[in-house]
């Protein structure tokens, strides 16, 4: 069988829809603003994309989606046993 092309993964589909999604809202921003020229604006879509892939990457693994191949936090640590005196 085989499969198809592209990306079948979920979570990566999403920090790549946030990612694109920052870099066009922050250039149609700057547009609306008043930017010089487009260049100007796509500059400001640069700078909002990097600041939205630094958020993507430094996000803990346990917040990512689950389909990226992570499974929940990290499980509590184990209670602490109280010696008892003999």
């Amino acid at each position: 069988r085989r499969s198809t092309p592209g990306c079948h993964n979920p979570g990566i589909r999403k920090e790549l829809l946030v990612l694109v999604g920052t870099f066009l809202a922050a250039t149609a921003i700057a547009l609306l603003a008043g930017a010089k020229n487009l260049g100007t604006a796509l500059t400001f879509g640069q700078i909002a994309f990097a600041a939205a892939l630094v958020a993507v990457l430094l996000r803990p693994p346990w917040r990512r989606p689950a389909s990226a191949g992570r499974e929940g936090p990290p499980p509590p640590p184990p209670p602490k046993r109280r010696r008892t005196r003999p």
